[in-house]
């Protein structure tokens, strides 16, 4: 069990309050923030309502020992919004202690400039097992091109030194929905040029089929009417 000690300045009539503050055994090592909420205590108020002032003191507290800091970067994935493209990837903590999450989004394309785009929100704190969503905006990317997208994070606990992790790269193709609609409309007048052509060719096909065989019957017979005379 360790303790940790302190002391609270209360105002306005400067009372200094010492405390101290039990760390339960077993608590992973790292660093955690907690909070000293002091207020007063109050009468029987026969079931009126009254206002309650708090005073809040943050305590950071330090459990030493090796801390066990493990970050799981998952897949980026990708939305267009109103102003650009919004990416987005899953953080995991798969260590014992509460990190801080940072980083940015990093996007580099054919004759564009390697863009790296910062990581939100600001209060990305994942608890061990939990998951968080960070995301980076990419307002007015270019209308078309393709680019390689991937996301470092660096996870920070305490006053220790970021350690970064990133994630895999993925391949984003941006094609202006017009070309898209364009491409799809001249695949379908060519399916129904196709269709509608269908009948004719067939038709047209059968009749050469027709020709050629009345020809080889045609050039049969000659053969064997040459073959009889020869032997006669």
């Amino acid at each position: 069990m360790n303790r940790r000690r302190g002391a609270l300045l209360l105002m306005p009539c400067a009372v200094l309050v010492p405390f101290d503050l039990t760390v339960p055994v077993g608590t992973a090592p790292g660093d955690y923030a907690a909070a000293l909420l002091v207020e007063p205590e109050l009468a029987d108020t026969g079931g009126q309502i009254v206002n309650r002032a708090r005073i809040a003191m943050r305590v950071d507290i330090e459990v030493p020992g090796e801390v066990d800091l493990g970050v799981a970067v998952g897949d980026v994935t990708w939305t267009r919004t109103d102003e650009g493209i919004r990416f987005t990837t899953p953080v995991t903590n798969t260590g014992s202690v509460t990190f801080g999450a940072g980083g940015h989004t990093q996007v580099e394309g054919w004759r564009t400039t390697p863009t790296a785009l910062v990581v939100g929100p600001a209060d990305l704190y994942p608890g061990p097992g939990s998951t968080v969503t960070a995301y980076a905006d990419w307002d007015d990317p270019p209308l078309f091109g393709h680019f390689r997208v991937s996301t470092t994070i660096d996870a920070t606990v305490g006053p220790r030194q970021p350690v970064r992790f990133v994630s895999a790269e993925i391949d984003v193709w941006l094609i202006p929905r017009a070309l898209i609609a364009a491409s799809l409309g001249s695949v379908v007048v060519v399916a129904g040029a196709v269709l509608a052509t269908r009948g004719p060719r067939r038709r047209h096909r059968d009749q050469r089929h027709a020709e050629r065989e009345m020809v080889r019957r045609f050039r049969d017979e000659q053969a064997a009417q040459r073959t009889v005379s020869t032997h006669t």
